[in-house]
């Protein structure tokens, strides 16, 4: 299992449902704004990912897929592992 990290800088003015319907299609969870979650069975994920995702981009759009066998998250109560 493998989890992405979708981090992305988008120009004002952009028609932005077309890539959230995309993201949302491939089951992944939307953090911020800006950050998606995707987890995957597939390792070998993040260049095809970002191939798909520049199909809807302009010039000056930036987009960031990090990839990482391990997420784990923070809170008050302390270091849990995130599912």
């Amino acid at each position: 299992m493998a989890t992405y990290l979708i981090t992305l800088e988008l120009t004002k003015g952009m028609d932005y449902m077309p890539l959230h319907n995309t993201l949302v299609s491939w089951h992944a969870q939307k953090l911020t704004s800006t950050t998606w979650l995707l987890e995957s069975a597939v390792v070998e994920l993040a260049q095809p990912l970002l191939d798909e995702l520049r199909k809807w981009v302009k010039d000056g759009d930036r987009i960031l897929v990090s990839q990482s066998q391990l997420v784990v998250g923070w809170n008050t109560v302390g270091r849990l592992p995130v599912n």
